[in-house]
């Protein structure tokens, strides 16, 4: 319930006129409708035009002071009768409307994950070269298609946009169908829509295609599958997606479609924990402490991994936590101090490498 007195409601047409016109010349300006929601400094600027606007009405409005004469006392008393929203003076609304847009505005800039996004993001592109900078606007600008697919659009318009050659709606309808997201779960159609985004180069649709030929093909001997499997694993991962890279290492370290080599699933497991895929950071660890298969034993480098993804994932243990306990129990306090050093290089060499 608002309550007013005289002409004190007018403080909140002023302060939702002030809020609302500089939302409307803002996505005008900026030529986005979600301009004005999703930054913060425009809500600071609006509080300041509605608080200016509001200011201003104390020229016009004036309170209203009469005289009265006190029978018991005889002395002239003034009375005077102010413009008040929620008993509050309207000349001290302007004050209250500037505290309330800093005070959004402060907690939008702190609080908000995409700003410290915003700044990996500049950081990352001011150290790369041109051809770098194109790839990682091209992944960034394919993730944010993704999620528009995956939240808003129906199934009709996807499968318009995948036909009209969208790799980001091609990869999205093979997800749907493989895993019967709002459609029936037909693994041929998944099939032809990865196929169709990895013929095109994307890194995920690869990977996708890989796991199709490993698990659900069934008209193909196992050997011819594992083959085909392996190829797209490997283009995938060569590419930089790190589940491909993980793949590939667990396949090397198992022998599963390829020749085992430890070394070779050394080398993948580092790729994908470069990548910050946890999997893979425990599985290097493990290789690196048990020093198996021509990799060199370090239990320290090994235990350095497993804090490495603590540090990331910011919660401890892996599926291998027991393993890990061993192993920090065995080490001794130098040790253990040198895989928290070590850790953190990581930690760095992984931010980089983003």
């Amino acid at each position: 319930m608002i309550v007013w007195t005289r002409f004190g409601f007018l403080a909140v047409i002023t302060g939702v006129g002030g809020l609302t016109l500089t939302q409307s010349l803002i996505n005008t300006f900026m030529n986005d409708a979600m301009y004005y929601s999703v930054n913060a400094w425009p809500k600071l600027l609006g509080a300041i035009v509605a608080a200016l606007l509001t200011y201003l009405l104390q020229f016009f409005l004036k309170d209203d002071v009469r005289s009265m004469i006190d029978k018991e006392t005889g002395m002239e008393v003034e009375i005077r009768s102010s413009h008040t929203l929620f008993w509050i003076p309207i000349r001290f609304w302007p004050y209250l409307m500037l505290a309330f847009g800093v005070i959004i505005f402060l907690s939008e800039v702190l609080a908000s994950p995409e700003n410290s996004y915003a700044d990996e993001l500049t950081e990352r592109l001011k150290n790369a070269t041109k051809q770098e900078q194109m790839e990682i606007i091209s992944k960034e600008l394919d993730k944010i298609r993704r999620e528009e697919l995956k939240n808003q659009l129906p199934l009709e318009e996807v499968t318009a946009r995948a036909e009209n050659g969208d790799i980001a709606a091609q990869v999205e309808l093979g997800e749907r169908y493989l895993n019967a997201k709002g459609v029936k779960k037909n693994n041929q159609k998944a099939y032809e829509w990865y196929r169709e985004a990895a013929d095109a180069g994307n890194p995920e649709a690869q990977y996708w295609v890989g796991y199709i030929f490993e698990w659900l093909v069934i008209d193909m001997d196992e050997d011819e599958r594992l083959r085909w499997a392996m190829e797209w694993y490997r283009e995938s991962a060569e590419a930089g997606y790190s589940h491909a890279q993980f793949t590939l290492g667990y396949c090397y370290q198992t022998g599963k479609g390829v020749k085992k080599d430890l070394k070779a699933a050394a080398f993948w497991y580092e790729k994908a924990s470069l990548n910050q895929h946890h999997g893979a950071m425990a599985c290097l660890g493990l290789l690196f402490a048990e020093g198996k298969g021509g990799v060199k034993k370090d239990a320290v480098l090994g235990m350095a991994w497993e804090l490495a993804s603590q540090k990331i994932l910011g919660e401890p243990g892996s599926a291998y936590e027991e393993q890990f306990n061993s192993i920090w129990k065995n080490l001794n306090e130098q040790q253990r101090v040198s895989a928290k050093q070590i850790s953190i290089e990581i930690v760095k060499r992984m931010m980089s490498h983003q």
